[in-house]
């Protein structure tokens, strides 16, 4: 396995076992198959857009690892990250990491507007 993949692979591990909603134990290898099946299954015939969706949903895997290890550890921010899990996660297989990301990154920057209001 390379450190790339070994590193995405912790990372995924990490949003599992410290988000609520995706609390189940899973393989990280489960989880990196899942990317690729959701990958392969929404562009079937697109092989380009096959590469970076899996990229860019492992990219967002990384971030969600990241973040609930750090930042979104707890607080008000851990409210948001599972929010957005909740809304964009599903179960396990289903999960639209870019999508949590996304929505993760502008709760965050609304909470920030509304603090200073």
């Amino acid at each position: 396995m390379s450190m790339r993949k070994l590193l995405a692979v912790c990372a995924i591990s990490a949003a599992f076992f410290t988000i609520p909603a995706l609390s189940q134990p899973v393989a990280a290898e489960d989880i990196n198959d899942w990317i690729k099946q959701r990958c392969t299954s929404e562009w079937p015939a697109d092989y380009r857009m096959q590469v970076y969706c899996i990229r860019k949903q492992i990219e967002g895997a990384q971030e969600i690892g990241r973040l609930a290890g750090g930042e979104a550890s707890n607080g008000d921010l851990r409210e948001i990250l599972s929010t957005c899990v909740s809304e964009w996660g599903g179960p396990g297989k289903n999960a639209d990491w870019r999508m949590i990301s996304y929505c993760y990154s502008k709760q965050r920057e609304a909470w920030q507007t509304m603090k200073k209001l």
